[in-house]
């Protein structure tokens, strides 16, 4: 896949010129189990819908942020009453 060129200059280098060959066997890919192509069709399809009205990504995210957010801090005020 490629060949070197020597070049004898005042900078003398050694280059490697690359070009693509024709592979000689055609890469097949093994068909994929029932399971990971609905994992993978349940993926694409998620994410090509969630493009055009990502609005419900966002209170999603706004929700579990809150709720991360508010046990937190009732789990330090719990703490605090308690004494530890």
């Amino acid at each position: 896949m490629g060949n070197y060129l020597l070049r004898f200059e005042k900078d003398s280098a050694v280059t490697k010129r690359m070009f693509f060959d024709r592979p000689r066997t055609w890469i097949l890919y093994e068909p994929m189990d029932c399971d990971t192509s609905l994992l993978l069709a349940m993926t694409f399809s998620f994410i090509t819908s969630s493009f055009p009205y990502p609005s419900h990504l966002f209170d999603l995210t706004h929700q579990m942020a809150l709720s991360s957010y508010l046990s937190v801090r009732s789990l330090t005020r719990f703490k605090e009453r308690v004494g530890h």
